[in-house]
């Protein structure tokens, strides 16, 4: 049953991609408003981001952990706030310092800058990820230190579990955000 979630999940990222690039995924009939890869507010955040010379590796990280909290709220708050708290606590989006930082530090943190809604659930989630990024392994690891990965591969590692059984992506890899988080990647 999860393999073919994975599956349905990885050929619909592709279908979404392949048409983004082909200029075929047209939505402007729906009246939603500014449609466009630009009016996304991800995509807004990593424009600044690139005019201010931060790294790609920081703009992967950056996306990274601030997509697995993208859910249920407003998403231009939500990429604005994350903005503001990459300019002032960098350490937390740097997966060897955010594993490290004591589990009250960091909600403190998520907190303030009002990235989080849920503290208690989101920071030892945000720790998490910090975790299995920094241990390096699997594509999702490599996609964010290397910029290089593939939608199937992305979607699976997602979903995978620790040598405990807990996720290494808690949040991320959900059915929404797992695959617009690819999405995002492979922009």
């Amino acid at each position: 049953m999860a393999e073919r979630l994975h599956r349905r999940n990885a050929d619909l990222a592709a279908a979404i991609a392949d048409d983004f690039y082909s200029d075929r995924l047209d939505m402007a009939a729906r009246g939603t408003g500014p449609v466009g890869w630009s009016a996304m507010p991800e995509v807004k955040a990593v424009a600044h981001m690139r005019g201010d010379g931060q790294r790609e590796l920081t703009v992967r990280r950056f996306l990274t952990f601030v997509s697995a909290m993208d859910r249920a709220r407003d998403s231009n708050r939500l990429w604005s706030d994350a903005a503001k708290m990459l300019d002032l606590r960098p350490e937390a989006f740097d997966p060897s310092e955010a594993s490290a930082m004591p589990q009250d530090q960091l909600r403190e943190v998520l907190s303030a800058a009002r990235v989080s809604r849920r503290p208690t659930r989101d920071s030892p989630a945000w720790r998490t990820i910090a975790r299995s990024l920094h241990a390096g392994q699997g594509a999702v690891a490599k996609v964010v230190e290397q910029g290089k990965g593939d939608a199937r591969e992305l979607l699976k590692d997602l979903c995978s579990a620790s040598s405990e059984g807990r996720p290494r992506y808690p949040l991320l890899r959900g059915p929404k955000l797992g695959p617009l988080w690819v999405r995002v990647m492979a922009a």
